[in-house]
């Protein structure tokens, strides 16, 4: 596994209030104080304890000597299916104090009907870039070099040059799954390179008749095909979908 990929998966779990190494999602929200969590004195390997030395975590010394510490071992335990199962032995409480705090998104913005461990686990699986089941039919995606004032493209495109883009343009309409949101997850891939373009939980217009997202870039854009998924914070289902090619 890569250490970029493990920087990535740790950035998404470490429940606390610093992301450090990698910068997987924006926070957008006020976070709230975290409530104390008694950690047992008797520390061990096990999967239980890794989830709980990322859990109780305070402090960005803490953390770096924590993700410094974790060998490839200890993170293939903990993204096992049976050391998965040992979140929902962690207070829910903790749980969405991390969501917020890492991913921007609070507990008042996530449905009540899924469990914040539920919840934590599709998100891991959102940073490592695997594919997500839509459950619903998805809203269009479409994207362009420049948008109008109403945020909607000036001109579609589905093919990019690698020379000449520097800005790409992620528009959707106000409409379907999309209509009436404050909020959405993003997640840009490269398609050809397995790469995590963008990442993160953005606030969007409930009343625009157009959205976006954007990546900007100094140099040039990777080749490739890439895939841009747009997320109901709510339950981090996917409710938007399309790709386009740089060549």
């Amino acid at each position: 596994m890569k250490r970029k990929l493990v920087y990535i998966v740790i950035a998404v779990i470490l429940l606390s209030g610093t992301i450090v190494a990698y910068k997987v999602f924006t926070p957008c929200s006020t976070p709230f104080v975290a409530p104390a969590v008694q950690q047992g004195s008797n520390a061990s390997n096990t999967p239980e304890t890794i989830w709980h030395r990322l859990v109780l975590n305070k402090g960005l010394d803490k953390i770096e000597d924590t993700i410094d510490n974790l060998s490839f071992r200890e993170i293939s335990q903990l993204l096992s299916e049976e050391s998965m199962k040992q979140l929902y032995d962690i207070p829910k409480d903790t749980i969405y104090y991390g969501i917020e705090k890492v991913a921007g998104i609070s507990r008042t913005e996530i449905s009540s009907a899924i469990h914040p461990a539920e919840y934590l686990k599709k998100l891991i699986g959102i940073g490592l870039g695997k594919n997500i089941r839509p459950g619903c039919e998805l809203s269009e995606i479409v994207f362009a070099a420049e948008i109008n004032k109403n945020n909607s493209p000036v001109e579609t495109k589905t093919i990019f040059n690698w020379k000449t883009a520097h800005k790409i343009y992620a528009c959707f309409a106000n409409n379907g799954m999309l209509k009436g949101l404050h909020k959405v997850g993003c997640r840009w891939r490269n398609n050809t390179s397995g790469e995590i373009e963008l990442l993160g939980a953005y606030f969007i217009s409930p009343s625009s008749a157009y959205n976006y997202i954007y990546i900007e870039k100094n140099d040039e854009w990777t080749i490739g095909s890439y895939q841009v998924e747009l997320y109901d914070v709510r339950t981090l289902d996917i409710i938007a979908k399309d790709t386009f090619e740089v060549k």
